[in-house]
């Protein structure tokens, strides 16, 4: 998934409104801090568990869309107060603390799932001594037949 699918699943917003010439004001605002914390988290997950498995194996989709549910909860369920002891962490107290978090998470719960490629469509057979006929054709014959004393 691509920038504008991310922010799109962040903010709730259409694939096609978002474009950096079109954002602006507070959605600009809002929509970049919520890339970053979103590009945080996965800085976080690839320090713990290693780039190549966090780029080949998660899905960025079901990690923003895990996070806007998330953020929603904890907006209601824990006070303001209690977030004060990130605004006063050290770059590197934080930094560990995330990669605390990352440790903990299931990396199961965020698998990609790709799609299989498409199946071919077999060929349809025709058989050589029965050709099509139209159904218009066949109508018209069993009207001519009742029509006939």
């Amino acid at each position: 998934m691509g920038i504008t699918g991310c922010l799109a699943t962040l903010t709730q917003t259409q694939k096609r409104d978002i474009s950096f010439q079109s954002i602006r004001g507070q959605k600009s605002s809002a929509t970049l801090i919520a890339y970053n914390v979103l590009s945080t988290v996965q800085a976080a997950l690839r320090s713990v568990h290693g780039t190549e498995k966090i780029e080949a194996e998660i899905s960025s989709y079901y990690l923003a869309d895990e996070i806007k549910g998330t953020y929603r909860g904890m907006m209601i369920a824990i006070p303001p107060d209690e977030w004060c002891v990130f605004q006063n962490m050290t770059f590197t107290e934080l930094s560990q603390t995330l990669k605390h978090l990352a440790g903990l998470v299931k990396l199961r719960t965020f698998r990609r799932h790709p799609r299989d490629p498409k199946k071919a469509q077999p060929k349809r057979t025709y058989l050589k001594n029965k050709p099509h006929v139209s159904t218009f054709k066949i109508l018209n014959q069993k009207k001519l037949q009742n029509n006939t004393p």
